[in-house]
């Protein structure tokens, strides 16, 4: 009877404990504080000393350190103190055990043998403990939660503590897994609009990137519940990361300390990876060495992701924790999404800097284009002043030539009467003024005609008969103060120049030279037929104001002039080269300053035997003649070479000049098998190929293989290709027997 009395009130007692317990979890606001009061409750209400709890890492792969009671206990502290570093796996040590057989487990006695798999039995019993009992939380066949009590005094024999304690905590097992499915969705929310907030904050401040890094760290660590966060940089080389941004560290570390990119710390070893890497105990890392920087800061967790930038990875952001902790997935996928929306941050800024840097390229390109534009139509006004000047000229010319022939044929009237002596010397100053008229109508005339067209005066002149048509002209371009004088040698050959081309050439350097003088001066014009030179010299001189060397080296480049703009089109020396290079002649400057200034044209003589330099290259329209060559410059000058010889050009940039009679190309672009391949047996086929004289590095023996010499500049390599060609159609109704290269 008292035997059935003690069991109902037993019963009775469980069943108000398992109440108080079940209200007690119940207004708990999560699995922590749920257990919390449990363990409070189960320690005051069985006179345990000291109890803690160990819950499943949120992984499910080992059992962390929960909440303990009492928890501000001095005598207990250090004991309490070596069980948060630690965690268990199934099986392991005492709570270990339990968690994986979900049974009760009782140690009577830590003394005894019965308490050796009990790892931390040495601080047990230094905290005076002598026995202990671990009770399993089930929620169907999972243990949610291990329990253990200890108190200072051992157990004798089998307790019906133990079956109170197993019988009262069964029940909650349900209520504690609900609880933490609770605390995980929570987690999850929070993690959610962590993230959904970061976003909203990259959109914000997408101009300050340095907040944006700062605010990703600090979102990071703050919701996983960590003390520290980094966020490395990869430096150029991909050799090492620099500590960009970051959450935790001594101050002065941010911006400057840098860690290893490869095995020699956790974020190189997350970039060779390339997946997140999650470390649940630094001590005990074997896939890479840790960094200087997280053994200073005593960090023993940690997970690391790739923040991905527009070209490959930017860096690695990381959190750390000082304890051992476990992450899950869901941390994984949160850390992730922090480092994407960095990553977008990142893209976004790079976009934005090429797009600045396009807009500012465009407006440059407008300006620069404006500025073209601009210049264009000042040329295009000062053109179309020199068209109406050289229209007024031309009517001029015309008008003053009517007036005079009228008067010469009423002078050689006169003159064929008997008139007085004094008749007769007022008559002859007469025909000189007249013939003076009737000299400066054709050197108007000459002024007029179009400087391109060749046709519209002889091309072969006599320099003494157009000195005599055109000195009045240049005698009237030079102000009264400046006096012009001649020197032009006796017996001079006949030029090949059309005398229009010719005045025009020399009336722009008389009018240069009149401009160079301040004050009195004098103008000289010469001309000089070296011995068997095959050449003219002629030039004009004069003691002005002289070059600046920067001036004479662009002297003869079109709209090049030191005048302002609007009183100088800058195209008269040009003009002046365009008519000495049109006739295979050359122009030289010299001059220095203060010391006046002389520019001679060199002109081939007429009438001499052919010369590629003087000689009219005729191709024929059915000549189809590729350029490969890698100069713009060179390549230009040959295809206006040919095409003023009447041939075809067709711009072949590669190896493969199609179907054509003459190939211009370089050892830089076809080999000598690209050239045997073009030429075959075709014996019409010719191949030009412009190098650097025997040295080439594409040699061949072929006689249909000719030579070009680039050295020596612009100007050599001109006159060398000129040569080439004019050879090349000597050989066309030749035999090719001497293959030797022409040099200029």
């Amino acid at each position: 009877m008292q035997d059935s009395q003690g069991v109902a009130r037993r019963d009775a007692e469980i069943r108000e404990l398992h109440e108080s317990l079940s209200l007690a979890t119940s207004k708990a606001r999560d699995s922590s504080r749920a257990l919390l009061a449990v363990v409070r409750k189960l320690c005051a209400t069985f006179e345990w000393g000291f109890g803690e709890v160990w819950v499943p890492s949120r992984d499910g792969s080992a059992l962390k350190p929960g909440p303990a009671w009492p928890r501000a206990n001095p005598t207990y502290h250090g004991f309490r103190m070596i069980s948060r570093r630690l965690g268990f796996r199934p099986g392991q040590c005492v709570p270990g055990r339990v968690w994986s057989e979900r049974t009760p487990l009782e140690i009577a006695d830590l003394s005894t043998d019965e308490a050796a798999f009990f790892t931390r039995r040495k601080a047990a019993v230094a905290c005076g403990f002598r026995s202990l009992l671990a009770v399993p939380i089930l929620s169907g066949d999972e243990a949610v939660a291990v329990i253990v009590l200890y108190r200072t005094t051992a157990l004798e024999g089998p307790s019906a503590r133990t079956e109170a304690i197993t019988r009262a905590v069964a029940p909650l097992g349900p209520v504690i897994a609900r609880k933490r499915v609770e605390v995980e969705l929570a987690i999850r929310e929070r993690q959610q609009k962590a993230v959904a907030s970061l976003g909203l904050h990259a959109l914000n401040e997408a101009t300050d990137l340095e907040r944006i890094l700062g605010e990703a760290t600090r979102v990071a660590a703050a919701t996983l519940g960590v003390g520290h966060c980094k966020l490395l940089e990869l430096l150029p080389g991909h050799d090492a990361m620099v500590l960009r941004a970051g959450i935790g560290w001594r101050e002065g570390l941010v911006g400057t300390r840098e860690v290893s990119a490869g095995k020699g710390s956790q974020s190189g070893y997350t970039i060779l990876s390339g997946k997140p890497v999650i470390v649940p105990d630094l001590d005990r890392e074997r896939r890479f060495t840790p960094s200087r920087l997280l053994t200073e800061h005593s960090i023993v967790s940690g997970l690391s992701v790739i923040v991905h930038g527009h070209q490959g990875p930017f860096g690695v952001l990381a959190v750390h924790a000082q304890q051992r902790r476990s992450f899950t997935a869901d941390d994984v996928h949160f850390l992730q999404s922090v480092a994407n929306v960095v990553g977008t941050a990142l893209e976004r800024r790079e976009a934005e800097e090429e797009l600045d840097e396009h807009r500012r390229h465009l407006e440059t390109l407008v300006l620069k284009r404006t500025t073209q534009l601009e210049k264009s139509h000042e040329r295009l006004r000062l053109a179309e002043r020199l068209a109406s000047i050289g229209t007024l000229a031309a009517g001029l010319g015309h008008d003053l030539g009517n007036t005079v022939l009228p008067l010469l044929c009423r002078l050689d009237s006169l003159d064929a009467n008997d008139l007085p002596q004094r008749a007769r010397e007022d008559l002859a100053a007469v025909r000189e003024a007249v013939e003076y008229l009737r000299q400066l109508s054709q050197g108007l005339r000459h002024f007029a005609l179009d400087p391109e067209d060749d046709t519209a005066s002889p091309r072969v002149t006599s320099i003494p008969e157009w000195w005599a048509t055109v000195r009045s002209l240049l005698r009237n371009a030079l102000p009264a103060r400046v006096e012009l004088d001649s020197r032009l040698s006796d017996d001079l050959p006949p030029v090949v120049v059309p005398a229009h081309r010719l005045t025009q050439a020399v009336l722009n350097l008389v009018a240069n030279a009149a401009e160079a003088i301040e004050g009195e001066g004098r103008v000289r014009i010469f001309a000089d037929a070296p011995r068997d030179a095959g050449f003219v010299r002629l030039g004009v001189v004069d003691n002005g104001r002289g070059m600046k060397a920067r001036t004479r080296r662009h002297a003869l480049e079109p709209f090049f002039t030191t005048k302002k703009r609007g009183l100088s089109t800058g195209l008269g020396l040009a003009l002046v080269h365009g008519v000495a290079r049109s006739c295979g002649g050359e122009v030289e400057i010299q001059s220095a300053e203060k010391q006046g200034t002389m520019v001679t044209l060199t002109i081939p003589v007429a009438n001499r035997a052919p010369d590629p330099e003087t000689t009219e290259l005729q191709l024929g329209a059915n000549v189809r003649v590729a350029v490969s060559l890698a100069d713009p410059r060179i390549s230009a000058y040959a295809s206006l070479l040919i095409r003023s010889a009447g041939g075809d050009v067709e711009d072949s940039p590669d190896t493969e000049p199609g179907d054509v009679q003459v190939w211009v190309t370089e050892p830089g672009v076809a080999n000598a098998d690209a050239i045997r391949d073009y030429l075959g047996d075709d014996v019409s086929r010719r191949v030009i190929l412009v190098g650097d004289g025997p040295g080439s590095t594409t040699s061949t023996t072929d006689p249909r293989v000719i030579m070009a010499d680039r050295r020596g500049g612009p100007e050599a390599m001109r006159r060398s290709l000129r040569q080439v060609i004019f050879q090349l159609l000597d050989h066309s109704s030749h035999e090719l027997t001497d293959t030797r290269p022409l040099r200029g």
